[in-house]
């Protein structure tokens, strides 16, 4: 338990660092979602209520406000684990989900993905889902101590790889 919430906040900590190479400004806001924190501090309601509708066994929740200078775009990024599995969102106050990013094991990817991961060392795969595009593949990998990130097609076909990696 203990190491799951340290690699969560270590991942939003990343996160914050990465904003600040992204033109984006953090509050620095961290906390679980029924914490009993009030105001400016406390999870919009309809942001609480659609993890609650879609995500009935979410465990583990935590969420950042950042806002997007380039967009000028209040955003909140939120983190919880449904069904053992990570998943990290971004919504506006108004309950609009703009990408979502959910972990998948790679046994339940395509067999182009799993030859990929024969090859390299792989720390992390997720689906990512941007509002009005078409899902896609990411996998996380490592080499000489650096992360990274390879985005593939649903249908296993890669798309791009880069060094850096931010949802928005």
């Amino acid at each position: 338990m203990k190491l799951i919430l340290t690699t969560l906040f270590l991942s939003v900590a990343l996160y914050v660092v990465q904003a600040k190479d992204k033109n984006l400004k953090c509050d620095n806001t961290i906390a679980p979602l029924d914490s009993s924190l009030k105001g400016k501090n406390q999870l919009p309601a309809l942001i609480d209520t659609f993890i609650k509708a879609n995500y009935p066994n979410a465990k583990e929740l935590a969420w950042m406000k950042t806002h997007n200078v380039k967009n000028d775009t209040l955003v909140y990024e939120v983190h919880f684990y449904n069904n053992n599995l990570l998943i990290t969102m971004e919504m506006t106050p108004e309950g609009l989900l703009l990408v979502k990013e959910t972990e998948v094991p790679i046994k339940d990817v395509p067999q182009q993905l799993k030859d990929y991961a024969k090859e390299h060392k792989v720390k992390f795969a997720a689906i990512l889902e941007y509002q009005n595009e078409k899902p896609v593949y990411m996998l996380e990998t490592t080499y000489k101590g650096q992360s990274h990130y390879t985005i593939f097609s649903m249908d296993g076909t890669m798309v791009q790889t880069k060094k850096r990696f931010s949802l928005l």
